[in-house]
């Protein structure tokens, strides 16, 4: 990452941010006490130019994600 304020450290990228994501990647990271389900996942693309963006559909994504985990579970 030159020219970057941002740290890489054992595969993840680190810096502080309100929204844990940056123009590169995106990471979401959710558990659930209640059902004892834990939901993460990466990519290595948050965005794609007049395509799509992850993080305008992250959230729906996790809870999506989480969801078919607990259908799977029943």
């Amino acid at each position: 990452m030159p020219a970057s304020e941002e740290s890489y450290a054992y595969s993840w990228g680190v810096r502080d941010t309100d929204d844990g994501g940056n123009s590169w990647s995106l990471a979401a990271y959710v558990r659930s006490l209640h059902d004892a389900i834990m939901v993460f996942w990466v990519s290595n693309h948050a965005y794609r130019q007049g395509r799509w963006n992850l993080e305008d559909r992250a959230s729906d994504l996790t809870l999506g994600i989480m969801n078919r985990t607990r259908s799977a579970a029943a």
